[in-house]
């Protein structure tokens, strides 16, 4: 897909939560095969200052916006983005696809506990007919092999992937010419939230943009280093941009 916009030399697509599931659908009908990678504020920051993980996330096929941050600053930057396109809603949609057309999902992140209660959800609510398969997020290097087979032997369309980053773009990016799946991508908590670990942000809070606040208060040993260390550095990356724009990826 061409339709891009660029912050520094991270290029981001212009593309809808609806217009990504087409793809998606397209995709696996034509037996074709994308990666799609999703930003928030912290992975930017994470990309400019960090080769490896620009390599990661820019070897993708499809790159969008999960965060209400870098929707905003694409405002601020004269480079509007369409949307926040949230991991939970890819994945809940690609099982709403998946059960209405015929498709397979393995599942591939969270705590053991975790991921069955995800699964058992999943199946209990649409059909066991879309999983094709699931293991949890706690392996090696060393095991990747092993997970690579047993997801190719499920005959999976698609490859949901809930790991933190920047684990789940460097999983995905060193093995996407081995994985024989449609559509792969990372979902960020979306497991968690829907294995019941972690609760999402009510409805009016998400509209208000107030979504990293609530996870703050659920969560402050994991999110305050987010909050105020990298959101600062996205800050100050964004006004860079702003008023003297370059290329700035460290190696």
């Amino acid at each position: 897909m061409n339709n891009k916009n660029t912050f520094s030399s991270i290029p981001i697509n212009k593309i809808t939560l609806k217009e990504l599931i087409e793809k998606i659908d397209s995709t696996i009908q034509k037996k074709e095969k994308i990666y799609a990678a999703s930003l928030d504020a912290t992975t930017i920051v994470r990309m400019l200052e960090n080769k490896e993980s620009y390599e990661a996330i820019t070897s993708a096929n499809i790159i969008s916006a999960d965060g209400y941050y870098v929707v905003l600053a694409s405002r601020i930057l004269g480079k509007p983005l369409p949307e926040q396109v949230f991991g939970v809603e890819i994945q809940q949609s690609c099982v709403e696809l998946a059960y209405k057309q015929g498709y397979k999902i393995f599942f591939l992140g969270a705590e053991q506990n975790v991921l069955e209660k995800m699964v058992k959800f999943y199946t209990d609510k649409y059909s066991p007919d879309i999983v094709a398969g699931y293991h949890n997020g706690y392996f090696s290097t060393e095991d990747e092999p092993n997970i690579i087979d047993m997801i190719n032997k499920s005959k999976a369309d698609i490859l949901l992937v809930g790991i933190s980053s920047p684990k789940k773009e460097f999983f995905l990016h060193g093995n996407k010419d081995r994985l024989k799946v449609s559509f792969m991508s990372g979902v960020g908590g979306a497991f968690d939230i829907i294995g019941g670990k972690t609760k999402r942000a009510p409805k009016w809070i998400i509209w208000a943009k107030l979504e990293w606040f609530y996870r703050f208060i659920l969560e402050p040993r994991r999110m305050w280093v987010r909050i105020f260390y990298f959101l600062p550095k996205f800050v100050f990356y964004v006004i860079k941009e702003k008023f003297a724009p370059k290329s700035y990826t460290k190696g």
